[in-house]
Order: C-alpha cells, then structure tokens, then sequence
C-alpha cells in the first residue's frame, strides 16, 4: 500500500463530468430514447390499466328534533307537521358537501397535493395555490348525488391507494357535520343558553329560599297538601253556591206559577157555617177531671182536707169543672178551632 502510484489513485477517483455523460448518451441514443419512451408511455397508461379502488358512503338526512315554538305559554305544543325532508333541503345538504371550504379542509387534512408528479414544474407555487388545485382535483374526483324517493346522499371517491380513498371520505365526513352544526347553529347559541341556565338557577334558589321564609313564618308543614285541601274546600264551597242559586231560582220560578195560578182561581165564599162541640177534647177534659179525683181520693188517705196538696188538687177540679165547653166552627168546609187551650 506503501508503494501504490498517488497520480492513479487520483485518476481513478474523479467522477464523469457531463460532457462524458452526454458523450455516452449520444453513443447509445436509440437505447436511451427507447427506455425514456417505454416510460413515458407507461406512466400515460397506468392511470387507465391500473388499479382503482372506490370507497362509497351514504349520508342520511332527517330531522333530529321538532323546533319548539316561541309562545308565552308555559307549555307550548310542537310543530309536528313539518318532520319530513323536502327537497331543497336535501339538495342544500348536497350542496354543503361540495363547498368550497369542506374540500379544502379535506385536501389540507389528506394531504392530496403531495403525491403530484408534475410538481416540480411549479417551482413558484405557493401552498396556498397547491391545496386550491388538489381541492379542484378533489371535486373532480368526488361524486356527491341524492338518490331518488329517499333521503339519502351517494357519496363515491376512486382512487390508487384504497387506504386514501377511505381516508378522504372519514375527512369528508368530519368536515361536513362541523360545517353542518356551523350552518344550523348560530355562534352564540350555547352561550346564550348558558346564560339563561344561570338565570333560571338564581331565580329557582331565591324562589326556594323565599318558600322556606313563608313556611318558617306561617307554620306551613305540607304547603302542597294544604293548598289541595284548600282548592278542595273551595270546589264544595263554589258547588254548593251554584246549586243553592240554582234551587233558589226554581223555587222563584214555582211561587211565581202558584201566584199566577191563585189569581185564576175564583174568590171562595161561606156557603155554610155550622158550630158543634169538640168531642176529642171534651174527652180529654173528661180524662183529665177523672185523673185529678183520683188523686185527691190518694191525698185524702194521707193527708187532711185543709193540707196544701189537698187544697191544689181541688183548686185544678173546680177550674176543669167551670171551663165552658170547647166548640168548634166550620165554615165552608174547614174546620176552625175556637178554643184549643188543655187543663194544666
């Protein structure tokens, strides 16, 4: 090694400048111009004769939930008449996924304008430019149609690698529900809600705590059952008011038929009058007469005539005994008593 020539090392470790190389190109020109066609030829071909994979997806649209009416009422009923898809709306479910913005979030998440073969020929463009054409590219490629009499979206993408293909429609797919909730939600809208949530909390704790003040002070123990008492109460209250209103105006109604058949009747004259005694209570005065000679006969076994029981009982049989007879007068056919007072 010691003794190698350093002149042939040198000349054995230049490298072929291009002039040699082009020397040797133009010595084997029909070999070069028949390879570099044999490529061009194939790369013009392998987009037709070779494989292509396709991945499909189906969108379906409906409706998630029926809007609830703006009312002042505290329970507003639901539209449930407009729960079907029309047309338009299918189409603008279309049209959201052919938008601009979603493709280009799909290009720039997939990637697409990478694998361009052309690309060194724009030395100039910038990224912007690069995603705007794979998005063109991409809406070339993508198929995007409502089938008919249904509410579903053929959605199809072909291409070399099937691992892309799926991998463009799941980007498809993410890009369009976010657009989707940014069309159909307003910004705001949770933080409007949110706010309301807050408000609806502090009046629910202060109408809480003003609940445990009444009760505290008033002595409730079951407000719920108290007042269904009360509501109860006031129902029989309010139930028996309007039957009593309802028995006094028939009762009002019936004086004023009997007054009006009173004034048809004719006056009622005395065709007869005729005075009789009472035999019921001539009978009973008799009776009486009897009891209290019986008891003075019992007196008298026990007790002097001047004694003071004796003296009453015989006071009650002179009176019984001095009443004038009770008669009795009828006029017309009724009976009237002229004197109906009994002995004591």
């Amino acid at each position: 090694m010691a003794n190698e020539n350093p002149i042939r090392g040198k000349e054995l470790t230049e490298t072929p400048t291009i002039r040699e190389l082009a020397m040797v190109l133009f010595r084997q020109r029909r070999v070069f111009i028949c390879v570099a066609g044999l490529v061009l030829v194939a790369a013009a071909l392998y987009p037709f004769l070779g494989a292509t994979y396709q991945a499909n997806m189906k969108v379906l649209v409906r409706r998630g939930r029926a809007d609830a009416p703006a009312s002042a009422g505290e329970n507003a009923p639901l539209d449930l008449t407009r729960m079907g898809i029309t047309e338009e709306e299918l189409n603008s479910e279309v049209e959201l996924l052919r938008d601009d913005e979603v493709l280009r979030r799909v290009a720039q998440e997939t990637e697409l304008g990478g694998g361009d073969w052309f690309h060194f020929l724009r030395p100039s463009e910038r990224n912007a430019e690069r995603l705007e054409r794979s998005a063109r590219q991409l809406a070339k490629k993508l198929r995007v149609e409502p089938m008919k009499k249904t509410n579903l979206i053929a959605i199809s993408y072909a291409a070399d690698d099937p691992r892309m293909a799926a991998k463009v429609l799941q980007s498809l797919a993410n890009a369009y529900l976010q657009k989707h909730k940014e069309v159909h939600r307003p910004a705001g809208e949770a933080g409007f809600f949110e706010q309301q949530t807050a408000a609806s909390r502090r009046q629910l704790e202060d109408t809480k705590r003003k609940l445990l003040h009444f009760t505290a002070r008033h002595g409730v123990v079951a407000a719920t059952q108290q007042r269904d008492l009360a509501l109860q109460k006031l129902s029989e209250v309010d139930g028996n008011y309007r039957q009593t209103r309802i028995d006094l105006a028939e009762t009002q109604q019936r004086v004023m038929d009997l007054e009006a058949q009173m004034a048809k009747l004719p006056e009622r004259t005395t065709t007869q009058v005729r005075i009789a005694d009472n035999p019921e209570l001539l009978k009973s005065l008799k009776a009486s007469l009897l009891d209290l000679q019986l008891k003075r006969t019992q007196l008298l076994t026990k007790f002097e005539p001047s004694h003071r029981l004796v003296q009453e009982v015989e006071q009650q049989i002179d009176r019984c005994a001095m009443r004038p007879p009770t008669r009795m007068r009828i006029t017309n056919g009724r009976r009237r008593s002229c004197n109906t007072q009994k002995c004591n």
